[in-house]
């Protein structure tokens, strides 16, 4: 049986600096999202709930 991505068995690190501790605030520092929209999927689990 092949890998999948279930796990996170076949993600990788990014390398940004951030954790799963670290706040908003210090991932938008110095980024002006005027006049942005975000929308976040998956509204049963996870950052959608």
């Amino acid at each position: 049986m092949g890998k999948n991505n279930y796990q996170g068995a076949l993600q990788k690190p990014v390398g940004s600096g951030f954790n799963a501790a670290s706040s908003t605030s210090e991932v938008i520092k110095g980024i002006d999202l005027t006049g942005k929209f975000a929308i976040a999927t998956g509204g049963n689990t996870g950052i959608g709930l």
